[in-house]
């Protein structure tokens, strides 16, 4: 129980360090010299407007980001309240870029959740 903690740190580093980042411009530059394959540019959101569904799936086309996990319980072996979970879930959808975190589930420690972002209504939905 112990390790999750630096996991989930070292987890949310690496994706803070591999996120997008918005120049003067408002555009997004990538903060990694590689190629992007693909034309989406998923930048850094706020994570009040990050949205659950907890069962089915949002009505507008949406793209596969990403999967978050976070631990019920604290560094302390402590249980965690509901609403530090979500603002938790929020944090990591939004650093990755993501609208919305869809398919949650419940193991007996861990929470997991899809991130997803929203697509333009002229883009396909790719898999």
């Amino acid at each position: 129980m112990k390790i999750l903690y630096p996991l989930s740190v070292i987890y949310i580093g690496l994706s803070l360090v591999g996120c997008a980042t918005t120049d003067q411009t408002g555009s997004c530059k990538p903060m990694v010299a590689a190629p992007i394959k693909s034309p989406d540019c998923f930048c850094k959101k706020n994570p009040l407007k990050v949205s659950f569904y907890t069962t089915g799936h949002p009505s507008m086309p949406y793209k596969v980001i990403g999967v978050e996990h976070i631990s019920e319980y604290n560094m302390g072996g402590n249980k965690r309240q509901e609403a530090n979970i979500q603002d938790g879930m929020r944090e990591l959808a939004a650093a990755m870029g993501g609208d919305a975190v869809i398919n949650i589930k419940k193991d007996s420690k861990i929470i997991t959740g899809t991130v997803v972002a929203f697509q333009k209504e002229n883009t396909k939905i790719q898999g």
